[in-house]
């Protein structure tokens, strides 16, 4: 049994148009394509999926079983589009920022977790001095004046206090475990014993 997104999208078109012509213009297929990818599906499984009557279609037992399994692979599939967005606008904005180097662990999380909008805005500080005024403002930072090297170390520190303050002490501390067990697992063995 191999079923792709669109037969998946189809199959849940055809459902909700009632008719597999409706359902295959839903999916931007031709009338033949569609039929000839419901009739595979069918054939994978050895099961009808529709009952095919003459005003429409309705689900059999096996297809309302299917329909159930597509419409939570596609709301996965939405919110796993949703996600990797977020990723891909970090990423523009990043290289939009011409910053030389950019350094996050990982442990905060995508964007530092509920403080990660602070983050994002922090990568803007190079671009528009209203961007450093605005964050000034939002997270109550008053150090230099607006555009100062003062101010936007001000600034990094605050953000970086904010992650830290969201969840980022614990990869903190984890970060110090592990450099405390690098450290015992380096030490040198102590001297053999003389006989």
């Amino acid at each position: 049994m191999h079923f792709d997104f669109i037969d998946l999208r189809l199959f849940l078109n055809v459902l909700e148009a009632g008719n597999i012509t409706a359902g295959a213009t839903r999916s931007h297929l031709s009338l033949a394509s569609a039929s000839a990818r419901i009739r595979a599906m069918e054939a994978s499984l050895d099961s009808p999926l529709l009952e095919r009557w003459r005003r429409g279609v309705t689900p059999t037992p096996a297809g309302k079983a299917l329909a159930q399994h597509a419409r939570l692979i596609m709301r996965q599939v939405e919110r796993m589009q949703e996600d990797l967005a977020d990723y891909a606008r970090a990423a523009h904005r990043i290289n939009a920022s011409s910053a030389d180097i950019v350094c996050v662990q990982h442990e905060y999380g995508i964007f530092g977790g509920a403080a990660g909008a602070y983050l994002l805005k922090l990568l803007d500080l190079d671009s528009s001095l209203s961007a450093r005024k605005e964050l000034a403002e939002e997270l109550d930072v008053h150090a230099g004046a607006h555009g100062s090297a003062e101010q936007n170390i001000a600034l990094h520190r605050a953000v970086m206090r904010r992650v830290a303050e969201n969840g980022a002490g614990a990869a903190a501390q984890t970060l110090r475990r592990r450099g405390a067990r690098s450290a015992q697992a380096w030490r040198a063995p102590p001297p053999a014993a003389s006989v």
